[in-house]
């Protein structure tokens, strides 16, 4: 199974806006959260980061384990 090395770092929350700062591989990424749950979506949006991880594997990409070039 392909293991990667991805560093995953929380950098800041927003509770009044329902928001999670991330860095991914040096990439800012901000999750908006619902304000209520909604079991749908996260398995929608589940399925889809799964899928496109396999799908990236399959085609042997390696973009995820690379930084941004600054």
């Amino acid at each position: 199974m392909h293991q990667s090395n991805s560093d995953i770092r929380i950098t800041g929350i927003d509770a009044e806006h329902n928001t999670v700062h991330l860095s991914v591989n040096g990439y800012s990424v901000t999750a908006v959260c619902a304000e209520k749950e909604n079991t749908e979506v996260y398995d929608n949006i589940r399925r889809i980061l799964i899928g496109t991880l396999a799908d990236a594997y399959r085609k042997g990409l390696t973009i995820f384990d690379k930084k941004p070039q600054t």
